[in-house]
């Protein structure tokens, strides 16, 4: 429903506050003048609440009402149609039409007792947002408690609706600035101080005010001293220079209008983010340059937290051109509006992140050494539902990080049945790499035919013993577990082969390097307690021949000479050249096997120091902030 009557109605109100005489006689029901602030009449002189260049204002009694209002008077004496007369009479005009929350009302209008016109109105309570920004850049406790970022947007906010409102009814205000907005303790918002408010198409003697003039700016005595923050220039300039924007300082008619408030908001916008003025110790000659140039006065140069809707904001609302600025205060209310429903929303998330952190807090709190899987999982949930409502949560992140590098005492039974799973992998790829091993002194059968054979019963069992190895190693393949059981059958059979070849070239040729080679396999692919039985066996390997050699059992197969050691082969007749070239066949083998069964095992261990160098970034990624990653 619209309160503010029909369009003609708006109209007519229009053309009587542009055309209207501004002399204002006393009339009947008017106050005398003789009365004005005796003790008879109906206001009683109070305190002084502000003094400007021509008005003040002061706290009177209302004898009539009961009440206590502010009266607004001339300091200076006016004849009536005079330009301060007129001025003021207008200003009471204008404030008196624009019945809005945010605009302080006018009771009575009437003529002091020396010809001085004077208004009434409701007396403004609070503070200024210039006071309350100054406390804050102060860092005054209270101040900074009881006024936060979010209130002084919501305020700003009912500023430029208010300033909308006035639009909508024709009325630039022109002097926007911190010091012109009252916020009172009970969230009032009060935008003061109309006297310099222009009628959108008024009519006046010429197209421009008088604006600053470039070629003498740099002789005024102005250009090189800093402007108070608060200072409404008089005479020449209508309004306050820090908050106005090239058409104002110009004094360009033609071109003031609402969006000349704009710039101004957009101003103390950036000042009560960045709690500071924009032009604060700049000359007025230094502030018509930058209009001149164009500026954009981004909040986030001096905070860097401040928030990017904002700082676009600022910036919109201060273009130079007047296409691209803000088109009203209304479109820059909205966007603030915008900030705050989406900052409500992060707030909210935040307040659930904290609580999920806690609850994650207090159950790695409460883990203890061996964990349950489950108390785990609800830990690790309820930290990961507070990053996902807020990335940056620190005791999300601090929860999340423990539960990452904090490593329990016992082993999840998931973690042991994978772990399980990857070691008997291991040992089937084990078993594969002495498959390869057997095959290679299988195929050497026809080296021991080509050097001769004087004992064919060893021959015949040496190579039975590889196609057994090579047997086993396939059979041992397919199985999903190998048993200490299967791996001390294959090392048997790896030992017998061992022991059997002291046969060929005695006991400290070729069995020390069988045996070593059978060592390696079981250090490699064995568990800790299956260690001790690979030596043993390895041992007995090199360890049997000779003792059965010393029982007599079996022949000698070395014997100690004034020359040397020499060998007495039992199985193969040792033919020099064939002799030399077996022996190299042997060491080309015996090398490798140690080099293929090393380096499957290293590439096993590339591989899972890779994973984890992998795993271990991704999970940084989650826990470090943006500014640590690489």
């Amino acid at each position: 429903m619209d309160l503010r009557g029909p369009p003609e109605a708006e109209t007519s109100e229009r053309e009587t506050l542009r055309t209207s005489s501004v002399s204002v006689p006393v009339s009947a029901g008017s106050l005398p003048a003789s009365a004005l602030f005796d003790d008879q009449g109906r206001y009683r002189a109070g305190a002084l609440l502000g003094r400007g260049g021509m008005g003040e204002v002061r706290l009177v009694a209302d004898r009539r009402i009961g009440r206590e209002v502010a009266v607004k008077s001339l300091r200076v004496r006016a004849a009536e149609g005079s330009e301060a007369w007129e001025r003021f009479v207008r200003e009471a005009r204008v404030q008196g039409q624009l019945e809005h929350p945010a605009v302080v009302p006018v009771y009575d209008f009437g003529v002091g007792a020396e010809g001085e016109p004077y208004f009434s109105m409701r007396r403004v309570q609070g503070e200024s947002l210039e006071t309350i920004l100054d406390r804050l850049v102060a860092g005054d406790e209270e101040t900074v408690a009881r006024w936060s970022r979010r209130k002084l947007l919501n305020a700003f906010v009912q500023v430029c609706l208010a300033i909308d409102y006035a639009h909508a009814r024709g009325v630039v205000h022109r002097d926007l600035k911190p010091a012109n907005i009252m916020l009172g303790e009970f969230g009032e918002v009060q935008v003061i101080d109309w006297g310099v408010a222009r009628l959108l198409g008024e009519r006046g003697d010429a197209s421009r005010e008088a604006g600053l003039d470039p070629s003498a700016l740099a002789e005024a005595p102005t250009a090189q001293y800093p402007l108070p923050r608060a200072q409404t220039a008089e005479g020449a300039l209508m309004g306050t220079p820090m908050y106005m924007p090239l058409e104002q300082l110009a004094g360009d008619l033609g071109q003031i209008g609402p969006q000349t408030d704009v710039f101004a908001l957009g101003m103390i916008l950036y000042e009560v983010l960045a709690l500071r003025s924009f032009h604060e110790g700049r000359s007025l000659g230094h502030i018509f340059d930058l209009a001149l140039k164009g500026f954009e006065p981004r909040p986030s140069a001096v905070d860097p937290e401040c928030p990017a809707e904002l700082d676009a904001a600022c910036v919109r609302a201060t273009r130079p051109n007047l296409a691209e600025r803000t088109p009203s205060a209304r479109a820059l209310a909205e966007e603030v509006e915008r900030y705050l429903d989406g900052e409500s929303d992060r707030s909210r998330r935040r307040d659930l992140a904290a609580e999920h952190a806690a609850k994650a807090r207090d159950l790695v709190g409460s883990l203890g050494a061996t964990p349950s899987a489950s108390a785990r999982q609800e830990a690790l949930r309820e930290a990961l539902q507070a990053l996902a409502l807020d990335p940056a949560q620190p005791e999300a992140r601090a929860a999340f990080s423990s539960l990452l590098t904090s490593l329990p005492e016992a082993l999840p039974p998931p973690v042991e049945r994978e772990l399980e799973e990857k070691f008997h992998a291991a040992r089937r790829r084990g078993v594969v790499v002495g498959a390869f091993g057997w095959f290679i002194w299988a195929a050497s059968a026809p080296i021991l035919f080509y050097l001769g054979v004087r004992s064919w019963s060893v021959v015949i069992g040496a190579l039975s013993l590889c196609a057994l190895g090579l047997a086993e190693s396939l059979w041992l393949w397919r199985k999903p577990v190998l048993s200490r059981r299967h791996v001390l059958l294959y090392a048997a059979t790896f030992a017998a082969f061992a022991g059997g070849m002291s046969a060929w070239m005695g006991p400290f040729v070729l069995v020390p390097t069988v045996a070593a080679s059978l060592l390696m396999f079981g250090v490699v692919y064995g568990r800790a307690g299956e260690r001790a039985m690979m030596v043993a066996v390895s041992v007995l390997a090199v360890v049997m021949p000779l003792a059965l050699e010393a029982l007599g059992v079996v022949g000698e197969s070395y014997r100690f000479v004034p020359e040397g050691v020499l060998i007495l082969p039992r199985t193969l007749a040792l033919e020099p050249v064939r002799t030399t070239a077996a022996l190299l066949w042997s060491c080309l083998g015996f090398i490798t096997f140690p080099a293929l069964l090393l380096g499957r095992l290293r590439d096993d261990l590339a591989g899972a120091e890779r994973h984890i160098a992998l795993q271990a970034w991704q999970l940084r990624q989650l826990t470090e902030a943006p500014d640590d990653r690489a």
